[in-house]
């Protein structure tokens, strides 16, 4: 996918998204004003339908309209509503175009109560738990045991109250561990792997 094109789709969520409604009006005026409209283009329904499918079609997040409300457009919440906050977010910072895959074999291992920022060590995090592999972890200040690093078999993370967690157990103890990443120094991904237990859920 081209990158502008890419980039206008993350707009185009964005903007419906902050509205929670908006027209489609609204939506060619703040189009002319935006950053990434660098020859100030108009934005013609046709292409705003194509980019609504599209975003649809890629990354299974649905633009719809409300005709009993003025024609107006919003983000489509799935019953799972970490759902849709997880695919926006892919959408915004890791670009998948096989989000859907992804979602089916992690959506037990991301939950989150908000659109987060980037934290460090968070894309080591989310490989690792793609691939089961353990991390290698350098703490900013010692764990309740000492540490001042550790190997964690990630299970899962999760963003609570505008912070970055992960969850796992210790490699070495076996303790279950609740790390936020604010406190982390440094990850990196080994190629050691573990066996991910079937019956947990971050959500718990």
């Amino acid at each position: 996918m081209k990158r502008d094109l890419f980039r206008r789709y993350v707009w185009l969520v964005d903007t419906v998204r902050h509205a929670k409604k908006v027209q489609f009006e609204e939506i060619a005026d703040r189009w002319l004003s935006s950053a990434i409209n660098d020859d100030k283009s108009p934005l013609a329904l046709r292409t705003f339908h194509n980019h609504r499918h599209a975003i649809e079609s890629l990354f299974g997040i649905r633009i719809e309209c409300d005709r009993s409300d003025r024609h107006r457009y919003y983000i489509h919440e799935e019953p799972d509503r970490n759902s849709t906050l997880l695919k926006i977010w892919m959408l915004q910072k890791l670009g998948y175009s096989d989000i859907e895959c992804d979602l089916k074999r992690m959506d037990k291992r991301i939950s989150m109560d908000a659109l987060p920022e980037d934290k460090c060590g968070l894309y080591d995090i989310i490989e690792a738990i793609q691939n089961d592999n353990v991390l290698n972890i350098t703490l900013s200040e010692p764990s309740p045991r000492g540490k001042e690093s550790l190997f964690l078999a990630p299970y899962g993370v999760k963003f609570r109250k505008n912070s970055w967690h992960v969850v796992g157990k210790d490699i070495e103890s076996g303790d279950m561990l609740d790390l936020c990443l604010d406190n982390l120094e440094s990850t990196a991904v080994t190629h050691a792997t573990f066996v991910f237990p079937d019956d947990f859920s971050i959500a718990e």
